[in-house]
């Protein structure tokens, strides 16, 4: 399992989100991204470039000349990306077509070989107050636990 966490602040929600889905994760028995201006941040995207990477991630079919398509490499069961954002639902929708769905599902995940994928958006990051906070983090672990049973029983 990988919990890769881009947010700067090690006390910000998503630092919560991160340890929440670690702890959920560790009691599951594994052994052990957020968003900025509508991407993943810099270290996020960094990560992604220098870890996803051809022969790595995915490959193309041989003799290929840049028009098939990719072969996933990656063996991960499921994806779960949990986001955090101050744009209204609609907005997020309507004005900017959830850019973050299309790039960690279609243009990452899928491309590399992942196709079980979930995503949960947490908004208003801002006005939330502690105890949605902590339904959030209930949320968390939940969905956490959902998509990554104990290891016994995916074995």
């Amino acid at each position: 399992m990988s919990v890769i966490l881009g947010h700067p602040y090690s006390y910000s929600f998503n630092a919560a989100i991160a340890a929440t889905t670690v702890q959920a994760l560790k009691e599951q028995g594994h052994t052990i991204h957020p968003n900025w201006w509508g991407q993943p941040p810099a270290i996020m995207k960094g990560w992604i470039d220098r870890v996803l990477r051809e022969e790595v991630a995915y490959t193309f079919p041989k003799g290929d000349n840049g028009g098939g398509l990719p072969i996933g490499l990656l063996k991960a069961k499921a994806a779960l990306v949990f986001n955090t954002s101050n744009t209204p639902e609609e907005r997020e929708r309507n004005v900017f077509g959830d850019p973050l769905e299309r790039i960690w599902k279609d243009c990452i995940f899928a491309f590399c070989g992942v196709h079980v994928f979930e995503r949960k958006m947490f908004r208003i990051i801002a006005a939330s107050t502690p105890g949605i906070r902590a339904k959030w983090l209930e949320e968390v672990r939940e969905t956490v636990r959902s998509l990554f049973p104990p290891e016994s029983a995916s074995r």
